[in-house]
């Protein structure tokens, strides 16, 4: 049963969950690979399947503010650009507005018009001009992590409070980290990496 378990997970990926039952390292060592008294591989296996779970749960939270937050920010973004549907591919509407802001809409063009969405592609089959789609279109194709490049980037501090408090958050600079932090949660769940334990650099 142990061997099935390391050849399902891999021993180096199980052995930073075993790491609160061993015994302290010698000096000049990291790592032991001896145990505390008692210590059974079902207590080992329970806290990665702890870790699993949480990250099933933390994803399922992600997803209702990704969605929360994205639409706030389309609509407050519109309402404030008087209501042009357009007004993102405006490189004034953002700061850093050269390089930043081509680099993003490339990045974007890119991901929508190589992607599958059929109500992308029904937009190209109709519109040649404006070149993209309208922003409550596009950002339905933007990743978490992506997304909050563009909320970073706008420069309008009214939308980004303006969204913030749609979401019980006090300010846009607030979200606007919150955001930050919670695409490394989200990239770290979404690739099976080990959450429980994990260490951040911006809390």
């Amino acid at each position: 049963r142990v061997a099935q378990q390391l050849q399902a997970c891999g021993y180096y990926r199980l052995s930073a969950y075993w790491l609160p039952f061993a015994l302290p390292c010698s000096p000049g060592t990291t790592r032991t690979k001896e145990f505390r008294e008692g210590t059974s591989f079902d207590e080992i296996l329970a806290l990665y399947t702890f870790d699993r779970e949480l990250r099933q749960l933390t994803l399922k939270c992600l997803e209702v503010v990704e969605i929360a937050v994205r639409a706030a920010w389309v609509h407050h973004f519109t309402l404030c650009t008087k209501k042009n549907a357009h007004a993102y591919l405006d490189a004034k509407c953002f700061r850093n507005r050269g390089k930043t802001h081509k680099e993003l809409v490339v990045k974007l063009e890119s991901s929508i018009r190589y992607g599958r969405e059929k109500f992308i592609g029904h937009y190209f089959s109709k519109y040649t001009e404006p070149r993209l789609p309208p922003l409550w279109a596009v950002a339905e194709t933007m990743s978490f992590g992506e997304f909050s490049k563009w909320f970073s980037a706008t420069a309008n501090p009214r939308i980004k409070d303006a969204v913030a408090r749609s979401v019980g958050v006090k300010t846009g600079g607030l979200l606007e980290g919150v955001l930050h932090s919670l695409t490394r949660v989200r990239n770290i769940c979404a690739h099976h990496s080990r959450l429980w334990n994990r260490k951040f650099s911006k809390r």
